[in-house]
């Protein structure tokens, strides 16, 4: 497993994680598949204690996370990953489509010691793309793993997504318009 884009603006919705913040009292995150760590970096920077997980070496390499000791190489098809600490928050854009169902159970593992998980999962296909699926699906799998689907906490997130995707709002780092299309179509 494992591979990432330079940028995904796609995945990126820093008014999410404002929000998430500021309404939701998160104090600390936890960002499965965290690519080069661009939302990982939001949150350490805005005082949350964070932790993030990654397959793709090279990913790491590059990563954005100012303090690397904040990064755990990971592949969850080789077995589950367990962080140490809890979470307020889980956060995982455009990773979910890439584990094939075998797997799941692995990074579940990690995602339970969150109280809140936010995950995203695509409708189409793409670059490695194996598990491919209507939210339906994915909220009822996660259902059978123990977790509970909220639909007002999935609604108010996507509108806040929609909302900063419709402000027109330039991202610092390349000063390309934040998207946020994977947060704003089909997070949970």
């Amino acid at each position: 497993l494992g591979g990432f884009t330079a940028i995904d603006m796609h995945g990126i919705s820093p008014a999410v994680w404002k929000h998430a913040v500021q309404n939701w009292t998160a104090q600390s995150a936890l960002d499965v598949g965290c690519g080069r760590g661009i939302s990982t970096s939001w949150f350490y920077t805005h005082g949350l204690r964070v932790q993030c997980v990654e397959g793709s070496h090279d990913a790491i390499e590059k990563s954005m996370v100012p303090d690397k000791s904040l990064i755990v190489e990971h592949d969850f098809s080789r077995g589950p990953w367990w962080p140490g600490d809890t979470f307020d928050i889980a956060w995982s854009v455009e990773f979910l489509e890439h584990v094939n169902l075998q797997f799941h159970y692995n990074y579940v593992s990690a995602l339970r010691k969150a109280a809140i998980i936010m995950v995203t999962s695509s409708r189409w296909g793409g670059w490695h793309h194996v598990e491919v699926h209507p939210d339906e699906w994915w909220i009822q799998k996660y259902e059978a793993y123990g977790f509970r689907y909220s639909e007002k906490l999935t609604k108010e997130i996507r509108m806040v997504a929609q909302k900063e995707h419709q402000d027109n709002i330039a991202f610092p780092p390349n000063g390309e318009r934040l998207m946020a299309q994977h947060v704003y179509t089909s997070m949970k």
